[in-house]
């Protein structure tokens, strides 16, 4: 049986309550796409963000330096 897709904004929301629900919705099901929205409020890195939220390796399609805003 096919356990369900990781709800990744549910978990974010959870730790970071004060996310843009709107911007949160158009990247809910990539990983690696919500770290990045998450990573310009905080200061935690790229890989802890995507451990907090449950992501496997395999869940993470962008490489990690490909997160980065510009500043």
């Amino acid at each position: 049986m096919n356990d369900p897709a990781p709800d990744y904004c549910s978990r974010a929301l959870a730790l970071w309550p004060r996310l843009n629900r709107g911007n949160l919705a158009r990247v809910r099901h990539d990983p690696g796409r919500v770290a990045a929205l998450i990573s310009r409020r905080t200061t935690l890195p790229y890989g802890a963000i995507l451990q907090l939220l449950g992501a496997s390796s395999v869940d993470v399609d962008a490489p990690i330096g490909d997160h980065q805003p510009s500043h």
